[in-house]
């Protein structure tokens, strides 16, 4: 039927849009100079409130990591 037709694709894209999703934070992050910025990436569980961090940027986009 039509509605199969149709469905079919659609289920097909939805189940790959659904396995390109990753879990994201958004990280408030104030810096030494006092001013703060948000970066939203790819979750980690390291990231705990107070962690100092190093942030690196390139290709337009900032990286977060916890520093140990």
């Amino acid at each position: 039927s039509l509605l199969a037709a149709w469905g079919g694709p659609a289920a097909g894209k939805a189940a790959g849009d659904k396995l390109n999703q990753v879990d994201g934070v958004e990280l408030e992050i104030k810096k030494e100079t006092g001013e703060s910025i948000v970066v939203v990436q790819k979750a980690s569980p390291t990231f705990v409130p107070g962690a100092r961090v190093r942030m690196t940027q390139g290709n337009g986009s900032i990286n977060v990591a916890v520093v140990n």
